[in-house]
């Protein structure tokens, strides 16, 4: 992945190692000048070439981190643009695998750690034209003396690589940390409610949950920036050996003409040295959250944007079909994963059917696989005879719209092209909804959301109803409701969707309006039974 980022930004790399290609120029000429004039000081022509030297190596500079802070801007964006886009284009029940305390951990610091070590790709090449132009010429100056220097740098290279196993372990360790911290901090925010009134299990939650993990955190951080610091002072240790055995060996040369300029070179490489030695922490970092990323078998770039290319199914449906269709969660440790046998069943377009069941009867399965959210283990879902296959879900998908539980109610409103919908018409179900009082619809969309859970569900309603789609999944929609409106749902609204063509299949358990509905399918340990009116009313 670096590697595929390097190239994406290979111009700004390449102008950015030019202009550090004569940056590194510059400073040679400067450190020669210097060196040479030393004990006798500058010319009137010297003090010249000197100030436009200076003068060139600050322009090369600062057109160097300009480059760079384009590249850095760029090369962040770009990381998350692709991040996000790889979540889009992931099946859903892969998202639910991962949980959404590792793909919030993804989507914050793994997306920095890669960012950052991308980031500061041509900040390496800069120092690393630098110290090339800087050893070639101390090489120039003094064979001996260089050959001391390199194998300083190689006893500092070949610390770094020992202790880069360390460092690597505990990044691994620190990385796994951070999910469980972050799972940890979903709880605070999706039991906050429940902490608040619960002083007890708030503080059991707090010493017993959060406060373990936060430490095994903490203690990982501390043995990562420990290896890092070790390898750190071992570094600058080792400089300062270099600079003594360089004074002692000039002494020894009789050659003390050369300390003056060895020690002003070596002591200005060493901030370099050190940065890209460092630098081999955030690709670490960066390694690690990409074999994380990479676990989590995200889907492509393009998966979640790009249209589908496929043969698309039938505008003109007349019937949606279960053939065999059977599902089988994974089982985890020693527990009996829940499936789904063979369900064949039928759904007529224009038809309200009503779903009933217990807790744990297959509904949600059920709705999943309806949804397109999960694919079938076995048989197939059919759209008159045409099979839905991979390449026909999205086309399958897009004649559907929803209301779950745990829906999110986006602000934008949608038509069934994905285009703003018609403002006159959104606030007139605003109105119908009794909410016009509460809210309108600007350019943006809804001016709020922030409501009661009824009335974000009528909320959440309008908005399915302004995308006109042709099946309406809905799901205990009339659960928060009041009587008024829950009234007007099954008997005024349910037969205007059907007025309308539309095909709404319903989850509820409001045994009261169960004759309201052209078909009523009962789950019971993951089995579905088709009821007729004598069933319904023993139901």
């Amino acid at each position: 992945m670096l590697l595929y980022y390097i190239k994406k930004f290979k111009k700004i790399m390449f102008l950015s190692g030019l202009a550090s290609l004569f940056t590194a120029a510059t400073s040679i000429a400067l450190f020669h000048m210097i060196g040479e004039s030393g004990e006798t000081g500058f010319q009137p022509l010297e003090v010249v070439v000197f100030a436009v030297l200076v003068t060139f190596l600050l322009a090369a500079s600062m057109t160097t981190s300009y480059f760079l802070s384009q590249y850095s801007a760029g090369t962040v964006n770009s990381v998350r643009q692709n991040l996000v886009s790889r979540i889009l284009g992931t099946d859903y029940d892969k998202l639910e695998k991962a949980g959404r305390a590792r793909l919030y951990n993804v989507l914050t610091n793994d997306v920095n750690a890669i960012s950052g070590a991308l980031a500061e790709m041509p900040a390496f090449v800069y120092n690393s034209f630098l110290l090339l132009a800087c050893f070639g010429y101390l090489f120039v100056l003094s064979e001996v003396m260089f050959g001391i220097l390199v194998l300083a740098a190689l006893v500092s290279f070949l610390i770094t690589k020992i202790v880069m196993t360390k460092i690597t372990k505990a990044a691994n360790q620190m990385r796994e940390h951070q999910d469980h911290v972050f799972e940890g901090y979903k709880g605070i925010l999706d039991g906050a409610k429940q902490l608040t009134v619960n002083k007890a299990r708030r503080q059991y939650f707090f010493e017993k949950r959060l406060q373990p993990v936060m430490t095994e955190l903490r203690s990982s951080e501390r043995e990562y920036g420990f290896a890092w610091d070790i390898n750190r002072n071992i570094s600058q240790v080792v400089i300062f050996i270099t600079l003594g055995t360089i004074v002692a060996v000039s002494h020894y040369l009789q050659r003390t003409e050369l300390v003056m300029s060895y020690i002003l070179i070596v002591t200005y490489i060493a901030a370099p040295f050190g940065y890209v030695m460092n630098l081999w922490q955030n690709i670490a970092r960066a390694r690690v959250s990409m074999q994380k990323i990479e676990s989590l078998q995200l889907g492509s770039e393009q998966g979640g944007l790009t249209t589908d290319q496929h043969t698309p199914l039938s505008d003109n449906w007349n019937k949606l079909v279960f053939k065999d269709v059977s599902f089988a969660y994974e089982a985890k440790g020693e527990d009996t994963a829940f499936s789904l046998p063979k369900l064949n069943l039928t759904f007529n377009k224009g038809e309200i059917i009503f779903i009933t069941g217990g807790n744990g009867s297959g509904k949600s399965t059920f709705l999943h696989l309806l949804l397109g959210l999960y694919t079938p283990s076995k048989g197939v879902i059919k759209v008159d005879e045409q099979e839905v296959h991979a390449a026909q879900l999205d086309s399958y998908r897009d004649k559907i719209t929803m209301v779950l539980p745990d829906f999110y109610l986006y602000r934008e409103l949608l038509d069934a092209k994905g285009d703003p919908v018609d403002r006159k018409t959104a606030n007139t179900l605003l109105a119908q909804f009794q909410l016009d009082h509460k809210l309108s619809v600007d350019e943006e969309g809804f001016s709020a959301t922030q409501f009661s859970q009824g009335q974000r569900k009528r909320l959440a309603l309008i908005a399915s109803i302004l995308e006109d789609k042709d099946i309406y999944v809905l799901d205990e929609w009339a659960a928060d409701q009041d009587p008024h409106f829950r009234a007007l749902f099954y008997q005024e609204l349910l037969p205007w969707l059907k007025s309308q063509g539309k095909t709404v299949i319903a989850v509820t358990h409001d045994d009261k309006y169960f004759h309201l509905a052209d078909r009523h399918i009962k789950f019971d340990q993951g089995q579905a039974e088709e009821l007729n009116q004598k069933k319904q009313q023993a139901a």
